[in-house]
């Protein structure tokens, strides 16, 4: 006879539905005014969804007869089978328009980078509670940009500058620095 505390053999056997998954990137230089446009596409599946409903011995022992067992207070159960049901999917395009420029050894790159260009509010978190399920807990970043500018002297980088600006609402921009890079480059004078 098997153990009442055992979770039921409906969530052992998790059959996740075929979730299909896009990513595309590509990059066309016009030559003719020495413009590069690059795009980023991916199409990603939403968050698994869950409803996990915590059971308390008040609740179950009506139906049960006894308490949960080793003396718990509660249990937290899942009440939608796992790999049913999945959030919305997150389509998300990034742009970089760049205008190329050479000075005898030294070609520089100055353009802008547009992340979330299409301004997509997917939801990519909720909460998986029962009392307050399915609600937002992380969304999609709104679109910013990102001002470049990159230098590069016989084929290494010598320097690269940036500045970020995002958009916080209708009109609205803050500038922010650029994040720092992890491991300085040894032909970088910046740390």
């Amino acid at each position: 006879m098997p153990s009442r505390s055992a979770p039921p053999l409906a969530s052992c056997d998790v059959a996740t539905p075929l979730l299909t998954q896009w990513q595309l990137i590509g990059s066309y230089t016009i030559p003719e005014v020495d413009v590069r446009f690059s795009a980023t596409y991916q199409g990603l599946p939403g968050p698994p969804i869950y409803a996990e409903f915590t059971a308390t011995n008040a609740a179950i022992r009506p139906s049960a007869g006894r308490d949960w067992s080793g003396g718990a207070a509660n249990q937290t159960v899942n009440i939608v089978k796992p790999g049913t049901m999945y959030g919305e999917r997150l389509h998300q395009l990034d742009v970089r328009f760049a205008k190329l420029l050479t000075f005898g050894r030294t070609k520089t790159s100055v353009g802008v980078d547009i992340f979330n260009a299409l301004n997509t509010d997917t939801v990519i978190g909720v909460n998986q509670s029962y009392g307050a399920w399915q609600r937002p807990t992380a969304i999609l970043l709104a679109r910013f940009a990102k001002i470049r500018e990159q230098h590069d002297v016989r084929g290494g980088r010598c320097a690269r500058v940036a500045l970020a600006i995002e958009q916080h609402g209708p009109g609205a921009a803050s500038p922010r620095p650029a994040p720092p890079r992890a491991t300085p480059r040894p032909w970088d004078p910046s740390p």
